[in-house]
């Protein structure tokens, strides 16, 4: 057999594929195109892609055991909080429990402090008498005073503060990013084998793997779809702190139609 035999049995199943999708395209326009289009009943979309997985704490891929294979075990890991601050630099920076949002540092804070203690940061350079008045809250002679810190004035703070996101914030974050993902990718198959075994009437539900990507343009339509599909089936425990599995159906892999 030459090599133009060889190619055409090789990229005649492809073709096949494409042309049926051409005729679904001319027939019926709602046809799912993307990966993205797939959706349940009401309204859910979940696409996850092998790239997506790798190097996640918690995921498992291609294992097996005493039931057969297991395509896909994600565990259920716990989310951890970012690391203290110290007390005197609480105000001065706003950590959130999201390891992809970068601490928020101000500039300045307002405080409110009596007369000698207004006197001693001026003194001390920490604060300027411009950016010191009376508090509205309080009446005049109770020498209570709002005192406006820059950061600016306070390099000793600033190098703190930097020390803290640079080290211990940024290491936590890089820890917690990857466990974060599997976090919510856990949450994401136990919600969509919920909705899925809820998902009934008129339409039917079934959760595919797929199996390689085609992309194609024809006549205005951008498709995007697995070349072969296989039917899988989504094993939750009832506890929500359980391994959550993917195996195969007992059923062979489909060309995507």
């Amino acid at each position: 057999m030459n090599n133009a035999h060889q190619l055409e049995s090789a990229i005649g199943p492809l073709q096949n594929v494409l042309g049926y999708l051409t005729e679904i395209i001319r027939v019926d326009g709602r046809v799912v195109e993307r990966l993205p289009d797939h959706q349940l009943a009401g309204g859910q979309r979940f696409v996850l892609h092998q790239h997506e997985l790798e190097n996640l704490p918690g995921v498992a891929r291609d294992t097996f055991d005493k039931d057969g294979p297991v395509w896909l075990a994600v565990e259920p890991l716990t989310a951890t909080e970012p690391p203290a601050v110290d007390a005197d630099l609480a105000i001065w920076i706003e950590v959130a429990a999201d390891p992809d949002q970068r601490p928020l540092v101000r500039d300045s804070v307002l405080i409110t402090v009596e007369g000698p203690e207004k006197e001693r940061l001026i003194a001390a350079g920490q604060a300027r008498a411009e950016d010191c008045a009376p508090a509205i809250a309080h009446d005049a002679s109770a020498g209570i005073w709002s005192v406006r810190l820059r950061l600016a004035q306070r390099p000793d703070l600033a190098q703190r503060i930097d020390h803290y996101v640079t080290g211990p914030w940024t290491a936590w974050a890089k820890t917690e990013q990857p466990c974060r993902r599997t976090i919510a990718i856990h949450r994401q198959l136990r919600e969509i084998a919920r909705v899925a075994e809820l998902d009934g009437g008129d339409r039917s539900c079934e959760i595919v793997w797929g199996i390689g990507v085609a992309r194609w343009r024809h006549n205005g339509h951008h498709l995007e779809l697995p070349l072969l599909e296989r039917l899988v089936e989504i094993e939750v425990p009832d506890s929500a702190d359980a391994e959550i599995r993917i195996r195969p159906r007992m059923v062979g892999a489909t060309v995507d139609r």
